[in-house]
């Protein structure tokens, strides 16, 4: 069904240049150079690695634990590296970027309020509960 689809769009004309793409793509077939070394392209490639969310919904890269949204939990998602910032993707959606620390636990506050919300629901004031339980989280893990 795809392919038929493709070919029939292909042999048609197209709206915005009002030629036959296939007729166009034969035209500039001969215009096209080849593609550099695969070494070459590899060094302009931004390498993803696949991790699995843990139980605390943080993700590890290089000793170090960063928080993802607690509705990520258990799923396995993606990390990329780039610019001294860690990028978590689920499928393709960017889920989180976090700024590559030195730190053991790097959680962003939403994240933390979120899981504090699934563990204790109906808990009064759970943003000063975040506040205090992350501040005491940092002072233990800045102390190492």
């Amino acid at each position: 069904f795809v392919q038929k689809l493709c070919t029939r769009i292909n042999q048609s004309f197209h709206q915005g240049t009002n030629k036959v793409p296939m007729f166009s793509l034969k035209q500039e077939k001969n215009l096209l150079q080849p593609l550099p070394q695969s070494t070459i392209r590899d060094s302009y490639r931004i390498k993803h690695t696949l991790v699995k969310v843990n139980a605390s919904n943080m993700i590890s890269y290089k000793s170090n634990q960063y928080s993802v949204p607690a509705k990520y939990q258990g799923k396995t998602v993606g990390l990329q590296v780039y610019d001294d910032q860690l990028f978590v993707y689920y499928n393709t959606e960017l889920i989180v970027q976090h700024k590559i620390s030195q730190s053991k636990l790097n959680y962003k506050e939403e994240h933390y309020k979120d899981a504090l919300n699934k563990a204790i629901p109906h808990y009064p004031n759970i943003d000063d509960l975040a506040k205090q339980n992350l501040s005491a989280i940092g002072e233990v893990y800045s102390n190492e």
